[in-house]
Protein backbone atom coordinates (compact mmCIF):
# COMPACT_ATOMS: atom_id res chain seq x y z
CA UNK A 1 0.00 0.00 0.00
CA UNK A 2 1.82 3.82 -1.11
CA UNK A 3 1.91 6.15 1.74
CA UNK A 4 -0.63 7.88 -0.02
CA UNK A 5 -3.46 5.27 0.67
CA UNK A 6 -2.81 4.71 4.21
CA UNK A 7 -2.64 8.24 4.81
CA UNK A 8 -6.28 8.44 3.63
CA UNK A 9 -7.16 5.21 5.13
CA UNK A 10 -6.02 7.08 8.88
CA UNK A 11 -8.20 10.03 7.50
CA UNK A 12 -11.09 7.96 6.81
CA UNK A 13 -10.69 6.03 10.34
CA UNK A 14 -10.76 9.82 12.01
CA UNK A 15 -13.83 10.92 10.29
CA UNK A 16 -15.71 7.90 11.06
CA UNK A 17 -14.33 7.69 14.83
CA UNK A 18 -15.59 11.60 14.60
CA UNK A 19 -18.73 11.36 13.21
CA UNK A 20 -19.23 8.36 15.99
CA UNK A 21 -18.65 10.53 18.76
CA UNK A 22 -21.20 13.22 17.18
CA UNK A 23 -23.87 11.08 17.36
CA UNK A 24 -23.35 9.46 20.92
CA UNK A 25 -23.31 12.66 21.82
CA UNK A 26 -26.10 14.26 19.88
CA UNK A 27 -28.13 10.74 21.14
CA UNK A 28 -26.97 11.80 25.03
CA UNK A 29 -27.86 15.42 24.51
CA UNK A 30 -31.65 14.13 23.39
CA UNK A 31 -31.74 11.49 26.02
CA UNK A 32 -30.90 13.75 28.56
CA UNK A 33 -33.40 16.36 27.30
CA UNK A 34 -35.83 13.73 27.24
CA UNK A 35 -35.21 12.68 30.90
CA UNK A 36 -35.66 16.45 32.02
CA UNK A 37 -39.32 16.48 29.89
CA UNK A 38 -39.80 13.84 31.62
CA UNK A 39 -38.90 14.83 35.08
CA UNK A 40 -41.18 18.15 34.65
CA UNK A 41 -44.19 15.88 33.28
CA UNK A 42 -44.37 13.72 36.51
CA UNK A 43 -43.60 16.70 38.78
CA UNK A 44 -46.78 18.83 36.97
CA UNK A 45 -48.70 15.58 37.60
CA UNK A 46 -47.81 15.49 41.68
CA UNK A 47 -49.05 19.02 41.59
CA UNK A 48 -45.75 20.85 41.56
CA UNK A 49 -45.58 24.94 40.26
CA UNK A 50 -43.03 25.23 38.02
CA UNK A 51 -40.87 28.22 37.97
CA UNK A 52 -37.86 28.27 35.92
CA UNK A 53 -35.76 31.71 37.07
CA UNK A 54 -32.38 30.86 35.99
CA UNK A 55 -30.98 29.32 32.51
CA UNK A 56 -30.11 26.46 34.41
CA UNK A 57 -31.97 26.34 37.23
CA UNK A 58 -35.66 25.71 38.32
CA UNK A 59 -37.99 26.57 41.57
CA UNK A 60 -40.81 23.70 42.39
CA UNK A 61 -43.41 24.51 44.88
CA UNK A 62 -45.97 22.05 46.35
CA UNK A 63 -47.94 22.53 49.80
CA UNK A 64 -45.24 22.46 52.54
CA UNK A 65 -42.53 21.68 49.97
CA UNK A 66 -39.98 23.72 48.26
CA UNK A 67 -37.51 22.55 45.62
CA UNK A 68 -34.26 24.36 43.82
CA UNK A 69 -33.37 22.00 41.00
CA UNK A 70 -29.90 22.41 39.04
CA UNK A 71 -31.82 21.07 35.52
CA UNK A 72 -28.27 19.89 33.99
CA UNK A 73 -27.58 17.82 37.07
CA UNK A 74 -31.12 15.55 36.46
CA UNK A 75 -30.51 11.74 35.69
CA UNK A 76 -33.35 8.89 35.44
CA UNK A 77 -33.11 5.52 36.69
CA UNK A 78 -35.48 2.60 37.46
CA UNK A 79 -37.21 2.04 40.93
CA UNK A 80 -37.97 -1.81 40.43
CA UNK A 81 -40.13 -2.55 43.41
CA UNK A 82 -42.18 0.11 42.16
CA UNK A 83 -42.43 0.23 38.74
CA UNK A 84 -42.30 4.39 38.65
CA UNK A 85 -39.46 6.53 37.21
CA UNK A 86 -36.84 7.95 39.38
CA UNK A 87 -34.57 10.65 39.46
CA UNK A 88 -31.28 12.15 40.58
CA UNK A 89 -30.27 15.87 40.76
CA UNK A 90 -28.42 18.55 42.35
CA UNK A 91 -30.90 20.59 44.06
CA UNK A 92 -31.91 22.62 47.58
CA UNK A 93 -34.97 21.31 49.45
CA UNK A 94 -37.60 22.78 52.23
CA UNK A 95 -40.13 21.56 53.90
CA UNK A 96 -42.27 22.35 56.70
CA UNK A 97 -44.44 19.69 59.05
CA UNK A 98 -47.34 20.90 61.61
CA UNK A 99 -48.13 19.44 64.25
CA UNK A 100 -51.96 19.45 65.50
CA UNK A 101 -52.05 22.53 66.95
CA UNK A 102 -50.45 23.53 63.54
CA UNK A 103 -47.01 24.97 64.88
CA UNK A 104 -44.38 24.21 62.14
CA UNK A 105 -41.08 22.50 62.44
CA UNK A 106 -38.41 22.93 59.56
CA UNK A 107 -36.09 20.83 57.35
CA UNK A 108 -33.39 22.65 54.73
CA UNK A 109 -31.26 20.45 53.32
CA UNK A 110 -28.83 20.95 50.08
CA UNK A 111 -27.19 18.47 48.12
CA UNK A 112 -27.66 15.57 45.86
CA UNK A 113 -31.15 14.15 46.17
CA UNK A 114 -33.01 11.14 44.80
CA UNK A 115 -36.20 11.63 43.62
CA UNK A 116 -39.00 8.90 44.24
CA UNK A 117 -42.50 9.84 42.02
CA UNK A 118 -43.78 6.45 43.79
CA UNK A 119 -43.91 8.14 47.32
CA UNK A 120 -45.60 10.77 49.50
CA UNK A 121 -42.26 12.31 50.77
CA UNK A 122 -40.36 12.26 46.97
CA UNK A 123 -36.80 14.00 48.17
CA UNK A 124 -34.44 12.47 49.94
CA UNK A 125 -30.62 13.10 50.12
CA UNK A 126 -28.16 10.84 49.03
CA UNK A 127 -24.94 11.55 49.38
CA UNK A 128 -22.66 13.98 50.48
CA UNK A 129 -25.23 17.34 51.45
CA UNK A 130 -25.56 19.65 54.18
CA UNK A 131 -28.70 19.83 56.90
CA UNK A 132 -29.83 23.03 58.58
CA UNK A 133 -30.82 23.95 62.31
CA UNK A 134 -34.37 25.06 61.65
CA UNK A 135 -35.35 27.76 59.33
CA UNK A 136 -32.31 29.21 59.53
CA UNK A 137 -28.47 29.49 57.54
CA UNK A 138 -26.63 27.53 60.43
CA UNK A 139 -25.59 23.67 59.72
CA UNK A 140 -26.38 21.41 61.30
CA UNK A 141 -24.61 18.62 59.68
CA UNK A 142 -22.58 18.51 56.73
CA UNK A 143 -21.22 14.55 55.76
CA UNK A 144 -22.83 11.83 54.25
CA UNK A 145 -26.68 11.65 54.02
CA UNK A 146 -28.62 7.96 53.09
CA UNK A 147 -32.07 8.15 52.23
CA UNK A 148 -32.28 11.97 53.86
CA UNK A 149 -30.75 10.50 57.32
CA UNK A 150 -27.28 11.99 57.98
CA UNK A 151 -24.65 8.54 58.27
CA UNK A 152 -23.02 9.95 61.30
CA UNK A 153 -24.70 12.15 63.72
CA UNK A 154 -23.09 15.31 64.98
CA UNK A 155 -24.93 17.62 65.64
CA UNK A 156 -23.68 20.94 66.60
CA UNK A 157 -24.56 22.37 70.50
CA UNK A 158 -26.79 19.50 71.51
CA UNK A 159 -26.11 19.98 75.12
CA UNK A 160 -30.18 20.26 75.82
CA UNK A 161 -31.07 18.77 79.55
CA UNK A 162 -34.41 17.22 79.91
CA UNK A 163 -37.40 19.23 81.08
CA UNK A 164 -38.11 18.02 84.80
CA UNK A 165 -40.93 15.61 85.24
CA UNK A 166 -42.41 17.54 88.10
CA UNK A 167 -43.35 20.64 85.53
CA UNK A 168 -44.75 21.27 82.44
CA UNK A 169 -42.34 23.17 80.06
CA UNK A 170 -43.50 25.52 76.86
CA UNK A 171 -40.00 24.87 74.31
CA UNK A 172 -38.97 28.12 72.84
CA UNK A 173 -36.75 28.57 70.36
CA UNK A 174 -34.86 30.95 68.07
CA UNK A 175 -35.96 30.44 64.39
CA UNK A 176 -32.33 30.97 63.18
CA UNK A 177 -30.17 28.81 65.65
CA UNK A 178 -32.92 26.44 67.03
CA UNK A 179 -31.36 27.06 70.14
CA UNK A 180 -34.07 27.17 72.87
CA UNK A 181 -34.30 30.59 74.51
CA UNK A 182 -36.03 29.48 77.67
CA UNK A 183 -34.17 27.03 78.77
CA UNK A 184 -33.77 25.79 82.74
CA UNK A 185 -37.30 28.07 83.13
CA UNK A 186 -39.93 26.19 85.03
CA UNK A 187 -43.65 26.73 85.61
CA UNK A 188 -44.04 28.27 88.76
CA UNK A 189 -46.49 25.12 91.05
CA UNK A 190 -48.37 28.50 91.83
CA UNK A 191 -49.23 29.52 88.87
CA UNK A 192 -52.75 29.33 87.44
CA UNK A 193 -52.04 31.03 83.64
CA UNK A 194 -52.14 27.96 81.47
CA UNK A 195 -49.82 28.69 78.61
CA UNK A 196 -49.89 27.00 74.78
CA UNK A 197 -48.85 27.22 70.98
CA UNK A 198 -50.80 27.17 68.32
CA UNK A 199 -49.93 28.48 64.71
CA UNK A 200 -47.04 29.62 65.72
CA UNK A 201 -48.24 31.81 68.22
CA UNK A 202 -47.71 31.60 72.42
CA UNK A 203 -51.34 32.30 73.37
CA UNK A 204 -52.76 32.26 77.29
CA UNK A 205 -56.24 32.66 78.68
CA UNK A 206 -56.04 36.36 78.30
CA UNK A 207 -56.11 36.09 74.57
CA UNK A 208 -59.24 34.07 74.89
CA UNK A 209 -60.87 37.22 76.91
CA UNK A 210 -59.71 39.69 74.40
CA UNK A 211 -62.55 38.29 72.34
CA UNK A 212 -65.01 37.29 74.75
CA UNK A 213 -65.23 41.06 75.94
CA UNK A 214 -64.15 43.04 72.86
CA UNK A 215 -61.06 44.50 73.62
CA UNK A 216 -58.21 45.41 71.36
CA UNK A 217 -56.43 42.90 69.63
CA UNK A 218 -52.85 41.90 70.24
CA UNK A 219 -50.04 40.93 67.89
CA UNK A 220 -50.26 37.14 68.94
CA UNK A 221 -53.98 36.64 67.54
CA UNK A 222 -53.55 38.46 64.63
CA UNK A 223 -49.69 36.87 63.76
CA UNK A 224 -52.33 33.24 64.17
CA UNK A 225 -54.58 34.52 62.43
CA UNK A 226 -52.16 35.14 59.73
CA UNK A 227 -50.54 32.21 59.82
CA UNK A 228 -53.83 29.98 59.46
CA UNK A 229 -54.63 32.64 56.14
CA UNK A 230 -51.40 31.47 54.61
CA UNK A 231 -52.03 27.26 55.06
CA UNK A 232 -55.26 27.92 54.06
CA UNK A 233 -54.47 30.11 50.83
CA UNK A 234 -51.53 27.88 49.74
CA UNK A 235 -54.38 24.77 50.32
CA UNK A 236 -56.70 26.50 48.01
CA UNK A 237 -54.12 26.72 45.35
CA UNK A 238 -52.61 23.54 45.21
CA UNK A 239 -55.66 21.58 44.92
CA UNK A 240 -56.40 23.20 41.64
CA UNK A 241 -56.37 21.63 38.52
CA UNK A 242 -52.63 21.76 36.84
CA UNK A 243 -54.46 23.60 33.96
CA UNK A 244 -56.50 26.07 35.99
CA UNK A 245 -53.50 26.82 38.26
CA UNK A 246 -51.40 28.67 35.76
CA UNK A 247 -54.17 31.26 36.32
CA UNK A 248 -53.77 31.98 39.47
CA UNK A 249 -50.53 33.41 41.66
CA UNK A 250 -50.64 33.14 45.36
CA UNK A 251 -50.99 35.45 47.53
CA UNK A 252 -48.54 35.52 50.90
CA UNK A 253 -49.01 37.70 53.61
CA UNK A 254 -46.54 39.12 56.24
CA UNK A 255 -46.86 38.54 60.31
CA UNK A 256 -46.96 41.80 62.36
CA UNK A 257 -43.82 40.84 64.22
CA UNK A 258 -41.49 41.48 60.78
CA UNK A 259 -42.79 45.35 60.96
CA UNK A 260 -42.46 45.59 64.96
CA UNK A 261 -39.12 43.98 64.83
CA UNK A 262 -38.06 46.99 62.44
CA UNK A 263 -38.72 49.06 65.38
CA UNK A 264 -39.29 53.12 65.46
CA UNK A 265 -35.59 53.89 63.80
CA UNK A 266 -34.40 51.51 61.51
CA UNK A 267 -32.26 51.49 58.16
CA UNK A 268 -32.75 49.83 54.89
CA UNK A 269 -30.43 47.10 55.62
CA UNK A 270 -32.05 46.21 58.88
CA UNK A 271 -35.44 46.20 57.02
CA UNK A 272 -33.95 43.54 54.25
CA UNK A 273 -32.09 41.24 56.48
CA UNK A 274 -35.17 40.40 58.99
CA UNK A 275 -37.50 40.42 55.72
CA UNK A 276 -34.51 37.69 54.13
CA UNK A 277 -34.66 35.65 57.41
CA UNK A 278 -39.08 35.74 57.65
CA UNK A 279 -38.27 34.47 53.93
CA UNK A 280 -35.75 32.63 54.09
CA UNK A 281 -37.31 29.68 51.98
CA UNK A 282 -37.26 32.19 48.53
CA UNK A 283 -32.84 33.03 49.05
CA UNK A 284 -31.96 31.01 46.09
CA UNK A 285 -34.70 33.12 44.17
CA UNK A 286 -33.07 36.24 45.50
CA UNK A 287 -35.86 37.14 46.74
CA UNK A 288 -37.70 37.42 43.85
CA UNK A 289 -40.99 37.08 45.13
CA UNK A 290 -43.08 37.97 41.86
CA UNK A 291 -42.35 34.88 40.49
CA UNK A 292 -44.49 33.47 43.10
CA UNK A 293 -47.11 35.59 43.94
CA UNK A 294 -49.45 38.34 42.84
CA UNK A 295 -50.12 39.94 46.12
CA UNK A 296 -47.99 40.65 49.49
CA UNK A 297 -49.96 41.98 52.57
CA UNK A 298 -48.68 43.31 55.96
CA UNK A 299 -50.74 44.08 59.07
CA UNK A 300 -49.33 47.33 60.33
CA UNK A 301 -49.16 48.23 63.94
CA UNK A 302 -48.76 52.01 64.16
CA UNK A 303 -47.66 53.38 67.70
CA UNK A 304 -49.73 50.18 69.63
CA UNK A 305 -52.33 52.39 69.22
CA UNK A 306 -53.64 51.46 65.86
CA UNK A 307 -53.80 48.20 63.38
CA UNK A 308 -54.30 48.89 59.47
CA UNK A 309 -53.05 46.78 56.24
CA UNK A 310 -51.19 47.20 53.32
CA UNK A 311 -52.02 45.20 50.19
CA UNK A 312 -48.91 45.38 47.19
CA UNK A 313 -49.97 44.13 43.80
CA UNK A 314 -47.14 43.03 42.33
CA UNK A 315 -47.90 43.11 39.05
CA UNK A 316 -49.76 46.20 38.83
CA UNK A 317 -47.81 49.03 40.85
CA UNK A 318 -50.17 49.74 43.24
CA UNK A 319 -50.27 49.42 47.27
CA UNK A 320 -53.89 49.49 48.74
CA UNK A 321 -54.42 50.74 52.01
CA UNK A 322 -56.79 49.27 53.99
CA UNK A 323 -57.83 51.41 57.05
CA UNK A 324 -60.75 51.50 59.37
CA UNK A 325 -59.75 55.05 60.31
CA UNK A 326 -58.37 56.60 57.22
CA UNK A 327 -58.31 60.24 58.94
CA UNK A 328 -55.08 58.59 60.57
CA UNK A 329 -52.03 58.98 58.79
CA UNK A 330 -49.58 55.97 58.18
CA UNK A 331 -46.35 56.00 57.76
CA UNK A 332 -44.82 56.88 54.07
CA UNK A 333 -40.83 55.90 54.92
CA UNK A 334 -42.15 52.29 55.60
CA UNK A 335 -44.28 52.09 52.40
CA UNK A 336 -40.96 52.57 50.38
CA UNK A 337 -38.99 50.58 52.77
CA UNK A 338 -41.21 47.96 51.70
CA UNK A 339 -41.25 48.79 47.80
CA UNK A 340 -37.42 48.71 48.21
CA UNK A 341 -37.32 45.02 49.70
CA UNK A 342 -39.76 44.03 47.66
CA UNK A 343 -38.03 45.25 44.89
CA UNK A 344 -40.32 47.58 43.20
CA UNK A 345 -40.58 50.38 41.78
CA UNK A 346 -42.54 53.88 43.22
CA UNK A 347 -46.55 52.65 43.66
CA UNK A 348 -49.32 54.52 42.95
CA UNK A 349 -51.06 54.78 46.25
CA UNK A 350 -54.56 53.78 46.64
CA UNK A 351 -56.54 54.80 50.11
CA UNK A 352 -59.48 52.35 49.96
CA UNK A 353 -62.82 54.38 51.08
CA UNK A 354 -65.48 52.39 49.86
CA UNK A 355 -65.17 50.01 53.55
CA UNK A 356 -66.83 50.30 56.60
CA UNK A 357 -65.58 52.68 59.41
CA UNK A 358 -65.20 51.79 63.28
CA UNK A 359 -67.32 53.93 65.84
CA UNK A 360 -65.24 52.54 68.09
CA UNK A 361 -61.55 52.54 69.98
CA UNK A 362 -60.99 48.76 69.95
CA UNK A 363 -61.89 47.03 66.62
CA UNK A 364 -59.34 48.47 64.13
CA UNK A 365 -57.60 45.09 64.70
CA UNK A 366 -60.67 43.11 63.68
CA UNK A 367 -61.06 44.73 60.51
CA UNK A 368 -57.46 44.16 59.60
CA UNK A 369 -58.32 40.68 59.96
CA UNK A 370 -61.66 40.99 58.08
CA UNK A 371 -59.72 42.66 55.17
CA UNK A 372 -57.12 39.73 55.28
CA UNK A 373 -59.61 37.63 55.27
CA UNK A 374 -61.50 39.58 52.52
CA UNK A 375 -58.67 39.32 50.01
CA UNK A 376 -57.93 35.81 50.92
CA UNK A 377 -61.50 35.06 49.45
CA UNK A 378 -60.90 37.21 46.57
CA UNK A 379 -58.94 34.15 44.93
CA UNK A 380 -61.39 31.93 44.10
CA UNK A 381 -64.49 34.20 44.12
CA UNK A 382 -62.88 37.81 42.47
CA UNK A 383 -66.87 39.01 42.30
CA UNK A 384 -66.75 39.42 45.92
CA UNK A 385 -68.25 42.41 48.61
CA UNK A 386 -66.53 43.04 51.56
CA UNK A 387 -68.61 42.91 54.38
CA UNK A 388 -67.71 44.03 57.91
CA UNK A 389 -68.66 41.51 60.54
CA UNK A 390 -67.27 41.14 63.48
CA UNK A 391 -69.23 38.49 65.15
CA UNK A 392 -68.44 36.27 62.66
CA UNK A 393 -64.43 37.43 62.72
CA UNK A 394 -64.63 36.79 66.09
CA UNK A 395 -65.51 33.63 65.86
CA UNK A 396 -62.64 32.17 64.05
CA UNK A 397 -60.14 33.87 65.72
CA UNK A 398 -61.96 32.20 68.75
CA UNK A 399 -61.22 28.60 66.61
CA UNK A 400 -57.73 29.78 65.54
CA UNK A 401 -56.13 30.74 69.09
CA UNK A 402 -57.90 27.38 71.04
CA UNK A 403 -55.55 24.94 71.68
CA UNK A 404 -56.41 21.56 70.21
CA UNK A 405 -55.74 18.82 73.36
Amino acid sequence: MSETQESEKVQLSIKEEQNNNKYSSTSMVTSNEKNIQSFLKDLCQKGFQIINFDKCKSLFINQNVIFYCSIETIKKFDDYLNSMNCYSCDGKFYSVFYDKNQNPSYKIQEGKFYIFMSRKNIFELNGPGIEYSGKSNFIQFEGSFKYGTPQEIEQKDCNIQMASQYFDQIIIKDIETGRQLNFGIKKNKFQTQDLWCRFNQQLNGKDIQILNQRSWLNSSIIDAYVFFLNLENEKKYFNLNIEIKSQFQQILIIPTSFTSNLGSSYTLEKAKSLFQQELLQFKDLNWNLKLVYKYIGFPINKNNVHWYFLLFHLQDNIVEVFDSLPSICFDDNLVKTLEQILQLGQFNRIIKKDFCQQRDGYSCGYYVCSFMKYISNLFDNPELKYQYNEDEIRRELSYVINQIE
